[in-house]
């Protein structure tokens, strides 16, 4: 659709479980998706490099911000 390449963890692991395992890995950004973002078609983008989350936005906000 917009030529993005993801990947999707569906395990049952936490989310803080999952951000590490992705940090590990050294992806670059990670959108979380939470019950909350879900609930408000949000995404909680994440950059591998920086302690705090670059922040809540659409996912019309995340392809306008890549």
């Amino acid at each position: 659709m917009e030529g993005f390449n993801a990947e999707v963890d569906m395990s049952e692991g936490t989310i803080n479980k999952k951000v590490r395992n992705a940090q590990l890995a050294q992806i670059n950004y990670m959108a979380v998706v939470g019950k909350v973002e879900e609930a408000n078609g949000q995404v909680d983008l994440r950059d591998r490099d920086q302690k705090d989350p670059i922040g809540k936005m659409t996912v019309d906000g995340l392809v306008t911000y890549f």
